[in-house]
């Protein structure tokens, strides 16, 4: 089969490998569609010598380590076409999606159904097998059936920035009452904004991109754009919400302006999620310190948390969430490429001017 696999030095490789057979708790999927996550742009832009030397993403902060050579990639959908002796609950032919996170099944985090929490977890892409290639391997506890509602292609990525989005969103207990800020509208801010918005918030979405922010216009993503470079962002919020601050704010990104920001605008006792993480999170070399005015953290008292991902036992409420409010990801993808095309479909995506980026098999 043919794969996709990061040399570091933003440049890619399609290589290949041999279709794997799965093990006796395995499940094979036939990929359909395998989108580029933002995670993904570490590996990517990360330099050669360092991706290849077996280091990276040994970041101490439970981050499995990267292997070099193998199929890159974790949002990925498609079809069973082989099960493991053991399997039960899956046949041959059932489309599904993954949850990328796979952890060692018994401890407290694991029997919660919260994989990504596990100190020996492994990803997709990431220790196992990734998603940017024809096939790829799975433990079958980590599989989710689609409901007919869901496309494939929006079921590759509802695997991970989807889930992520969707587990921010109900920890900050949106609904039509309160209004939310998202900073930072790279796909992942994109999709959260749109969730939020179907759940019936005002959404103001912050980003330097005049791209992204047109982009979140146009599809109806966001009520209110503002850009940083160009507006005094924390004067409008303030008069936005009646001197108040920002009660509840979503940092999708992990741009130090945009932390500081959302310190500075916050209001007493508010809530801040953050979902996004800086350029070289992964690199062990690299500085990934979130920072915030302390000031502004103290007196106000807010709550910062972090949020990672999405326990399994919530794919069941976010399909009835998309299926219910009628919720289409699908308007977010704006690129399709083949991974042999791989190097114009990263280079693009790391311009910042895209929305989803999907790779069709």
């Amino acid at each position: 089969m043919r794969g996709l696999v990061f040399l570091g030095d933003k440049k890619t490789e399609v290589r290949d490998f041999p279709i794997p057979t799965p093990g006796p708790n395995d499940v094979r999927i036939r990929i359909k569609a395998s989108a580029i996550c933002g995670s993904d742009r570490h590996m990517y832009k990360a330099p050669h010598e360092l991706l290849a030397s077996g280091k990276f993403g040994a970041t101490g902060a439970g981050s499995p380590q990267y292997r070099f050579g193998a199929v890159s990639g974790h949002e990925g959908a498609g079809f069973i076409d082989a099960v493991g002796e053991n399997v039960e609950g899956f046949k041959v032919g059932d489309r599904v999606t993954i949850h990328h996170h796979q952890g060692c099944g018994h401890c407290t985090h694991c029997l919660s159904g919260e994989p990504m929490l596990c100190g020996d977890r492994r990803c997709s892409g990431h220790g196992l097998p990734g998603t940017n290639a024809e096939y790829t391997l799975i433990a079958a506890k980590c599989c989710v059936k689609l409901p007919e509602e869901i496309s494939t292609e929006v079921g590759a990525f509802l695997g991970c920035q989807g889930i992520t989005a969707y587990s921010a969103l109900r920890k900050l207990e949106i609904s039509g009452n309160t209004p939310l800020v998202v900073y930072g509208l790279g796909p992942l801010g994109m999709i959260a904004s749109l969730m939020a918005k179907r759940m019936g918030a005002t959404v103001t979405g912050i980003d330097i991109s005049d791209y992204r922010l047109r982009f979140a216009r146009e599809k109806g993503l966001v009520d209110f754009t503002l850009n940083p470079g160009k507006d005094d962002c924390e004067a409008w919020l303030k008069q936005f919400t009646k001197g108040i601050g920002v009660k509840k704010g979503l940092v999708a990104c992990g741009a130090p302006q945009m932390l500081w920001l959302s310190s500075v605008a916050a209001s007493v006792k508010g809530l801040i999620i953050l979902i996004g993480v800086a350029e070289g999170a992964l690199d062990p070399t690299m500085d990934a310190s979130f920072s915030f005015d302390g000031r502004h953290v103290i007196r106000k008292e807010l709550t910062i948390r972090g949020s990672y991902v999405m326990p399994m036992g919530m794919f069941e409420d976010l399909f009835s969430f998309l299926t219910e409010k009628k919720v289409d990801l699908g308007v977010l993808t704006t690129h399709h490429f083949r991974i042999e095309d791989g190097d114009e479909a990263f280079a693009l995506f790391d311009q910042g001017e895209t929305g989803k980026v999907v790779f069709n098999f």
